[in-house]
């Protein structure tokens, strides 16, 4: 699992084995995610993390500006690469045991 974040570079996600489920949000998305001051390329919430409708509603009580942040979501797959350009805010999440490779540039 990785934190809510984005990268620098345009990247291509390339999945060898196994399935992630990916989260994606569009740049202008980002006064909704609320950004680390410190490392303003991560974000301060991992959405995903919660579990139960409680935790997620405590979630967004503590960070109301993330119910409406609109996002992508998919099931990345064996053989299967995705393109994620720089600046686009990400989540990723094995579902099985998998390897991938990313290509920056």
């Amino acid at each position: 699992m990785t934190a809510l974040h984005f990268d620098g570079f345009d990247n291509l996600l390339c999945q060898v084995a196994g399935f992630k489920y990916i989260r994606l949000y569009h740049p202008s998305q980002t006064d909704r995610l609320y950004a680390r001051e410190s490392a303003p390329h991560t974000s301060q919430v991992s959405p995903l993390e919660t579990s139960t409708a409680a935790e997620e509603a405590q979630l967004v009580a503590s960070f109301p500006l993330l119910a409406g942040a609109v996002y992508s979501e998919l099931i990345l797959s064996p053989c299967e690469t995705l393109f994620i350009p720089a600046g686009t805010w990400h989540y990723v999440r094995s579902l099985t045991a998998s390897i991938s490779v990313n290509f920056w540039f």
